[in-house]
């Protein structure tokens, strides 16, 4: 229904591939922003949004980015690890997943992978290069294949889970591995 977009949000949604915040592309309906959080009243229907972090707060200056970056993954692996129910990676070729796979593996070896890969030949799977570093970890490893022709139902599903237009293709993997 037309009238309900909020056509300003348009540039912006071609341009980065969702809207900026607090906007989205239906009209009179806003994003809570990150690092915010909204409180209703039930005694005055009333909505106020609180702002509880911003990285221009963000305190110190890092001295050597590694450093900070592997406390902060040990505080992450230490997080994780305190649940009760088995928790898993999406694990791709990229240096990012498996590095967060090798980290987290150390410590819990009981963590298993999941990878999206194609049926057909596609440049773009990295199903293999993830299949092998998981092996070589030892990690167990599930590998969901999808096809050219499972696209068009699995991106109508991913578009009705959504809360709105996000065109990042990566929506349909990420749909298949949850």
């Amino acid at each position: 229904e037309f009238r309900r977009v909020l056509f300003r949000s348009i540039p912006s949604y071609f341009k980065y591939g969702f809207t900026l915040d607090p906007f989205t592309i239906v009209r009179d309906v806003y994003r809570v922003s990150g690092g915010t959080f909204l409180t209703f009243s039930i005694r005055d229907n009333s909505i106020k949004q609180t702002r509880y972090w911003s990285c221009l707060n963000a305190k110190g200056h890092i001295l050597n980015p590694m450093t900070q970056l592997n406390y902060e993954l040990e505080n992450i692996y230490k997080f994780i690890g305190q649940g009760e129910v088995k928790f898993g990676i999406a694990l791709s070729g990229g240096a990012d997943s498996q590095l967060l796979a090798k980290n987290i593996f150390s410590n819990f070896h009981d963590l298993e992978s999941i990878t999206i890969g194609y049926r057909e030949q596609s440049k773009h799977d990295e199903s293999l290069s993830a299949r092998n570093f998981a092996n070589k970890l030892g990690m167990r490893n599930h590998l969901r294949k999808i096809s050219k022709s499972d696209i068009p139902e699995l991106f109508k599903q991913a578009c009705a889970a959504l809360d709105e237009p996000i065109s990042d293709i990566t929506s349909i993997n990420y749909l298949e591995i949850f």
